[in-house]
């Protein structure tokens, strides 16, 4: 059984992403194992199994650096397997869509839990430089800036895909200094030699 087109959209969508943090990545990957599993053609529980693994092989494709998305697929994946092909398939279908739904919840309730931690780290004075765009380091640094008022963070533009800039945006009001390198200005000029 072939991918739909609009789940392949949707993969296609998350391989495109440059934007988003690779949690929240993780978090729509499992929206597109749900959305799937709602609108599988399978007929019967064998075929959704085989599906939702091929779907479940292509998103992890997607962005293999990302940790966050094999793991949060293979999460879910791990709840139907080969012992599960001999049940109804609204049985399966229905225990993979409770799953997406409670990995996602424990996935947000991760980032909160680490942005609690992260001020532990931290000490009111510190300079924290970023790269790029992580929904965890922002969450981690809006707490940071609630427990602390002398927090200096340097941002860099994170290349031409400019994902700083939206690290920049959503901190730009509660970090006090804030400071935005733009990264992407190319190599210095090459100084010759004195001879």
């Amino acid at each position: 059984m072939d991918i739909s087109a609009e789940i392949t959209g949707l993969i296609d969508e998350i391989r495109d992403n440059r934007t988003d943090g690779a949690s929240e990545l993780a978090r729509q990957a499992a929206g597109v194992l749900k959305s799937a599993a709602e609108h599988s053609r399978a007929k019967n529980a064998e075929e959704f199994i085989l599906e939702q693994a091929r779907i479940g092989k292509e998103l992890t494709s997607t962005r293999p650096a990302m940790a966050p998305i094999y793991n949060i697929v293979s999460r879910i994946l791990g709840v139907i397997d080969s012992k599960n092909r001999s049940i109804e398939m609204d049985a399966v279908r229905q225990l993979l869509i409770s799953r997406v739904d409670e990995v996602i919840k424990e996935s947000l309730k991760a980032v909160e839990q680490i942005a609690k931690n992260s001020s532990r780290l931290i000490a009111d004075g510190d300079t924290i430089m970023t790269h790029s765009y992580s929904s965890t380091v922002v969450a981690a640094l809006k707490v940071i800036s609630e427990k602390y008022a002398d927090i200096e963070v340097i941002i860099t533009r994170s290349g031409p895909g400019r994902a700083g800039e939206r690290t920049a945006r959503e901190l730009g009001d509660r970090i006090i200094t804030l400071t935005f390198i733009n990264d992407t200005g190319g190599r210095p000029p090459r100084r010759k030699s004195p001879k």
